[in-house]
């Protein structure tokens, strides 16, 4: 029931509609989604993110019925725009003013919609400072308790990045945008009055996500992307590497197609082409040449072995392979079973015809021309990556040019690299992270990517990024500790961001950028089937108009724009509520196309759109997400779940251990299930040490590996990607427990012994 409106009643009048209406028209095309949600008549209430300081501007612009909004009592102090908020009759609210001043704004707010208005909450209160979405406030809810109203989640997509948001570090920029500036406004379905905050923030994501998929159109792949960006960047430095190759976008763009040129002779559209490069501007312009073409890229990772290589090749059914003589020098035990394509050789029977038609093209020709008719759709297969083979057999993972694309821009929106930055890539390109980071990333933004091949190379990167003064650094925390043994305060005083992924950030890694470099690295969270980019935190923002927290240490961070995260129960796929652990299900535009030829591996860990990662996580009230293990890295002992990395930050903090000092695996135990064993080097710990803190803490007994299941080597193998490699080491665990001999054996060799 509602009481049927008045005209004094606190809505917008026609003469403030008509001028919402003429700014928006003026300066932004807005677009929406789901309108058929919001009811004709009758009361309602809707709940949107918040971006922009005109963000109810925008809202009632879109809308034939008259919205009254709540909104942050900031926004009528300053802008330019606050009058046309006061002539709107906005309710101005905060948790900050006091107790009565809240209760008198909310119980307005509540009679306009007992009278049968839309009103309109903003539940993070304050504008986003970060891009991110903030802690919803669960007061403004009492606007609607105890109603029968419905509830219509919305969320704004597009105005990140726009002169009033805090994209260019203050909320009224004069920085220049593009007019009209697009947005996209999508309306989730009606929810009943009693959902809860925790819901709606939920909803508002998987809403992102709808955003980031309305983007898709035949433009949306990375030939145009790339060529519209290096026209536009046409003399500025594109990529270098350490060999002395330096090209400018311009450059770039004709190298690839001249490239490009060679490899459509001896290719069939669509193609899936092997490419065995390292990190480099070779390997860069191959990749670009074969995509430009639409050929599908597939990296090999060459630091495996022959059978993970001609697996590789096989599962992609791989005719050719690009590579160079000097590299298969340096690699004599990979065989490569397929045509060898040296890079070498294409690029010498390059003519002078060639360089000129490519050079007519890069200046001229459409992108679709460029294609010569085969030009890529939006959700067309971009490339495969491989996994890494870390927990269980290769698997290759099909990546669309959505998904890439979606996935750089939402790490943008919340990294804002800028055109005057230089990346330095160490990252393989047969890795997800540098496949989309440091190859695609710089092509698109349109800033200067430096190469080197080897990433555990400390001293040379130390070297380049110092000379170079390159400003961001991608590294994965096992590349992070070689580089601070070689690289000095002077080194890397040019470096403004470190972003580090793929594997556990230690705190003690963290700690030391800090103490030498007076730099923290900033941990981010993906997988490959993810393209790779997830979760990342992100620079505390602290204005004098606005603040927010980035970084909360132990985290992730929050799920990146147009990214949705939940916890499920491991049993019953139920979600679970905050702070709750469970098994971490992620949904959005750079979830992958699935699992090459392999259906029933896709349909495992896909369900209804959401990517069962496997990790197992927590989700705090801010929104920010904690690892807590692999399920793949839990033992069932005795019934009981029990988690190796726990283990393994009680040695590492009590010992002060490096991150691959030690390694908790799973072995079989015909007793009780499974049993521990503790793997360490040599060089920084011993058995007697290990065996005395375990002893020490306060774990479970059932938690502690038995005292004879430690194993010393002398270094923890890692994978091509720098992370661990566990699948070795757990088969060095269960070789250990196998052929370790019997407490009958033991005591028999006793008696012998003393015999």
């Amino acid at each position: 029931m509602y009481i049927k409106s008045s005209k004094k009643a606190n809505t917008i009048s026609p003469f403030v509609t008509f001028l919402t209406k003429c700014y928006t028209t003026l300066f932004y095309r807005i677009k929406t989604i789901g309108m058929e949600s919001i009811p004709s008549d009758g009361p309602a209430l809707l709940v949107a993110n918040h971006v922009t300081t005109i963000d109810a501007i925008l809202i009632a612009a879109t809308c034939n019925r008259h919205i009254c909004f709540v909104v942050n009592n900031k926004l009528l102090a300053n802008g330019k725009l606050s009058w046309l908020l006061k002539l709107m009759n906005v309710i101005p609210v905060s948790s900050s003013l006091p107790e009565d001043e809240i209760k008198a704004a909310l119980q307005k707010a509540k009679k306009t919609l007992v009278a049968g208005h839309l009103v309109c909450i903003f539940p993070e209160e304050d504008i986003s400072g970060n891009g991110n979405l903030r802690q919803f406030k669960q007061y403004l809810m009492d606007i609607i308790k105890n109603s029968d109203a419905p509830i219509i989640p919305l969320y704004i997509g597009g105005t990140w990045g726009s002169r009033f948001s805090n994209f260019h570090e203050k909320l009224i920029s004069t920085h220049k945008h593009q007019h009209p500036y697009n947005i996209t406004m999508v309306f989730g379905c009606k929810r009943p009055a009693e959902t809860s905050m925790e819901e709606l923030r939920l909803v508002i994501q998987k809403l992102s996500v709808s955003y980031f998929n309305s983007l898709k159109s035949p433009d949306r792949n990375l030939p145009h992307y790339f060529i519209k960006t290096a026209r536009a960047n046409w003399s500025e430095e594109a990529v270098g590497d350490t060999t002395g190759k330096r090209l400018s976008f311009g450059q770039t763009l004709i190298a690839a197609l001249a490239l490009s040129r060679k490899l459509t002779e001896i290719t069939q559209p669509e193609e899936k082409v092997g490419i065995i490069l390292p990190a480099s501007v070779g390997g860069n312009l191959s990749n670009v040449a074969l995509t430009l073409c639409n050929r599908i890229p597939v990296n090999i990772n060459f630091t495996t072995s022959t059978k993970a290589v001609t697996a590789t090749i096989n599962q992609c059914n791989i005719q050719r392979v690009i590579t160079t003589r000097k590299l298969l020098k340096k690699i004599p035990h990979i065989k490569i079973k397929a045509e060898i394509v040296y890079i070498e050789d294409l690029i010498k029977n390059i003519t002078k015809r060639d360089k000129l038609i490519a050079f007519w093209q890069a200046k001229f020709y459409s992108p679709e021309k460029i294609s010569g008719g085969n030009y890529p759709a939006t959700d067309d297969l971009a490339t495969i990556i491989f996994s890494s083979g870390s927990t269980g057999d290769q698997k290759g993972i099909m990546l669309s040019h959505h998904n890439i694309i979606s996935n750089i821009e939402s790490f943008l929106m919340v990294y804002h690299f800028k055109t005057r930055d230089k990346m330095c890539a160490v990252l393989p390109f047969f890795h997800s992270f540098g496949f989309t980071t440091t190859l695609w990333c710089p092509l698109i933004k349109g800033f200067t990517v430096f190469y080197h091949p080897n990433p555990l190379d400390g001293e040379t990167i130390a070297q380049i990024v110092r000379e170079e003064e390159l400003t961001i650094l991608l590294a994965t925390p096992t590349f992070l500790t070689t580089y601070i043994r070689k690289a000095t305060e002077n080194d890397f005083k040019s470096l403004r961001l470190i972003i580090t992924g793929a594997e556990k950030l230690r705190e003690n890694i963290s700690n030391a950028y800090i103490e030498k470099y007076n730099i923290s690295p900033i941990e981010g969270y993906g997988a490959t089937e993810l393209s790779p980019v997830a979760a990342a935190n992100v620079p505390d923002i602290k204005d004098t108009e606005i603040t927010q927290t980035g970084i909360k240490t132990g985290s992730i961070g929050h799920p990146i724009p147009g990214t949705a995260m939940r916890i499920t129960d491991i049993e019953t796929g139920e979600p679970l509520p905050l702070n709750t652990e469970g098994m971490l299900e992620v949904k959005g535009p750079n979830v992958m196309l699935g699992y090459l030829n392999n259906q029933e591996l896709t349909d495992n860990v896909m369900h209804e759109g959401w990517y069962i990662t496997g990790d197992i996580a927590r989700i705090d009230e801010e929104g920010f997400v904690f690892i807590h293990d692999r399920l793949s890295r839990f033992s069932k002992i005795g019934g009981e779940m029990v988690p190796h990395m726990l283990i393994e930050e009680i040695l590492i903090s009590k010992l002060n251990l490096s991150d691959h000092a030690i390694f908790v695996a799973s072995a079989p135990d015909h007793k009780r299930g499974e049993q521990l064993v503790v793997i360490y080097t040599n060089s920084e710990t011993n058995h007697d040490e290990l065996k005395h803190t375990i002893h020490k803490s306060n774990i479970p007994n059932l938690w502690k590996p038995h005292r004879n299941n430690y194993i010393e080597i002398e270094k923890l193998p890692v994978t091509g990607s720098g992370k661990l490699d566990m699948r070795s080491l757990t088969q060095i665990a269960r070789d250990f427990i196998e052929n370790k001999p019997s407490m009958v054996e033991r005591t028999i060799n006793k008696i012998r012994e003393s015999i």
